[in-house]
């Protein structure tokens, strides 16, 4: 398999801030240099490359990497406090410098973020997701994201909340759950449209899993 090393020129935005009381986490409070962090691959399935080498277990994520997964791929890489990022099948994303964030140009990705106030994260200064069709601000700690195609996104909000700005201009768009509430956003040639969506791509169960690896846990609540 071939993976070209990745240029984004993505346009939605997805931006994280914490908020006390949603996940339980122990630990240290002491703030952490986020130009010093490093991550961890903690789970590999199928091909992984990361910088179009071969990834494995244990193998440090910097900044600046460009993930790529084939089509059974998976990886998992952990990074601060609390914090698990999740790369499905047929993706190929970047880690933005400093743990600013994600470009995600095509497949999917989970994450369930806890410690990004150690990392110097507040609502002035969030935690950003880029894939290709809004701007998506995300206030809560679990999510999920599907780029199956230039035009289509879907999201889910697992836990916390959405603020969706498609990139046409159109109305914004606001969700909150804490017990998942997904949508498509779709470019048609009327503009972007949002369609309510079912449950896809991930559930309770693969969410639950990838808090339990990052050292906390999700409250679901209906």
């Amino acid at each position: 398999m071939r993976t070209k090393q990745l240029s984004l020129v993505p346009t939605i935005i997805l931006s994280v801030l914490v908020f006390n009381g949603l996940l339980y986490a122990g630990g240290q409070k002491e703030p952490i240099n986020p130009a010093n962090l490093d991550g961890k691959l903690v789970y590999v399935e199928g091909e992984v490359l990361i910088n179009n080498r071969t990834a494995e277990i244990g193998d440090t994520v910097h900044t600046g990497d460009a993930v790529a997964t084939s089509a059974d791929g998976i990886a998992e890489i952990t990074f601060g406090s609390r914090n698990i990022l999740r790369f499905g099948e047929n993706t190929r994303a970047v880690i933005d410098s400093e743990w600013k964030g994600v470009k995600m140009e095509t497949g999917s990705m989970g994450a369930v973020l806890n410690g990004l106030a150690r990392l110097g994260f507040d609502k002035d200064n969030r935690f950003q997701v880029k894939v290709p069709t809004a701007s998506l601000g995300v206030r809560g700690t679990s999510f999920f994201i599907s780029q199956p195609e230039e035009n289509e996104t879907y999201f889910c909000t697992c836990y916390g909340q959405l603020h969706i700005e498609p990139e046409d201009g159109s109305n914004a768009i606001d969700t909150e759950a804490y017990h998942h509430s997904a949508i498509w956003l779709v470019r048609t040639p009327d503009g972007m449209k949002a369609l309510p969506s079912g449950l896809h791509y991930h559930d309770d169960s693969s969410m639950t899993e990838m808090a339990k690896k990052a050292g906390t846990a999700i409250r679901w609540r209906d």
